[in-house]
């Protein structure tokens, strides 16, 4: 009895001083909060080379961050992880050319899929990343390297920032590689994404502690399916893998009573969702729909979503994108918008508005009998 006493003691103390062994198997890190890849942000502007700008006749795939200042002001100031991820590219180059030192990062995102951000004509490589190479990993805010002008082959430097989708991560020896694209085809072109767009939808995060049971919320704006995830014991997961694995049933909105509703929240109404196992956390996206990097970029993502893109710039399109509502601005429900579209595939008609009847659904669609006939449905934030 005395023996057993000393060894059951004996372990309670061990287990107090070292602690619990480490529980490694579930855990998974993800992308889920985002921010820029320079500081200051209010310091810098991509206003001369913005995503997908047209430059001597090409179509840009990232953004150039500029100081400012102009010129040579922001050479070899900080870069910085913008997310979470895995250094999966280095090209640690002495000599000028157009891309100089580049850093590729590999982005786990919460519903499994992956997301890749570039860093081009870097002055330096951080040494950790040297040290470490490939597999290293970077939490938002670490060192990347500093801004350069590519060995010298600018006059100015700049940062070229790129996001794509997991489909196309940057590789030189692809098209896609080469920083710009002399024509615009729906396979390239949805693989691409507006960095600063990206990152601003995702810069805000706010958690809910899901009860066992119905728990009631609001948003602050409006966000939809993809700017939400939930999180179950370490582990992460979208909407449909979470309601799959049984973590959480579909959330139901208040309109004359509880009913189902599509993956898209406006702070006008009240929701409730019901966690079917204790500890779940759901995060939510509240984007600044007011910033202008989100007014500029969210009618292009539009149209990257159809797979076809218009010869003129979007803001000269539709000037002023959302409102608070995701009403096209100057419309009423049922009334929309319309202009002509030249694309790589002729000329459509494109209407933008919004559905009273579709809640929060913003439609996007293009006239059947014009160009291919073609016709889309957008509604909430899927693409971006």
């Amino acid at each position: 009895m005395k023996q057993w006493l000393f060894w059951s003691c004996l372990f309670v103390v061990m287990f107090l001083v070292i602690g619990c062994p480490p529980i490694t198997s579930n855990v998974k890190k993800v992308a889920l909060e985002w921010d820029v890849p320079v500081e200051p942000e209010g310091g810098y502007n991509i206003k001369e080379n913005p995503f997908l700008g047209l430059y001597n006749g090409k179509y840009h795939v990232g953004e150039d961050w500029n100081s400012n200042g102009g010129g040579n002001t922001d050479f070899d100031k900080p870069v910085f992880a913008v997310a979470y991820g895995i250094v999966v590219t280095i090209r640690n180059i002495d000599y000028p050319d157009s891309w100089g030192k580049v850093v590729q990062i590999e982005h786990p995102m919460p519903d499994g899929s992956k997301v890749y951000t570039v860093y081009a004509h870097l002055e330096e490589i951080d040494q950790e990343i040297l040290k470490k190479g490939k597999g290293k990993e970077l939490h938002p805010s670490d060192p990347v390297g500093t801004i350069g002008d590519a060995n010298g082959y600018y006059s100015s430097s700049h940062l070229h920032f790129e996001v794509r989708d997991s489909e196309k991560p940057w590789d030189p020896s692809d098209e896609l590689g080469h920083g710009y694209l002399e024509y615009i085809y729906p396979s390239q072109v949805q693989h691409l994404r507006s960095p600063s767009l990206f990152i601003k939808l995702r810069q805000k995060i706010d958690p809910i502690r899901l009860s066992r049971g119905n728990t009631y919320f609001t948003t602050e704006v409006m966000t939809g399916n993809s700017l939400v995830s939930f999180e179950y014991n370490g582990r992460f997961a979208g909407w449909y893998q979470a309601v799959e694995d049984g973590w959480v049933e579909f959330p139901q909105i208040s309109n004359s009573g509880w009913q189902a509703v599509p993956f898209i929240f406006h702070p006008d109404y009240d929701y409730r969702i019901k966690a079917k196992k204790s500890g779940i956390t759901m995060y939510l996206g509240q984007p600044d729909w007011d910033h202008p990097a989100v007014k500029r970029d969210t009618a292009l993502a539009d149209f990257i979503a159809l797979g076809l893109f218009p010869e003129s710039y979007i803001t000269e399109v539709f000037p002023d994108t959302l409102d608070l509502h995701d009403q096209p601005a100057g419309t009423e429900p049922g009334e929309w918008q319309s202009i002509e579209v030249a694309t790589d595939y002729g000329r459509f008609k494109l209407y933008r508005g919004y559905d009273p009847n579709v809640p929060l659904g913003r439609v996007l669609f293009f006239e059947p009998d014009s160009g291919l006939g073609l016709t889309a449905n957008l509604g909430g934030t899927n693409n971006y």
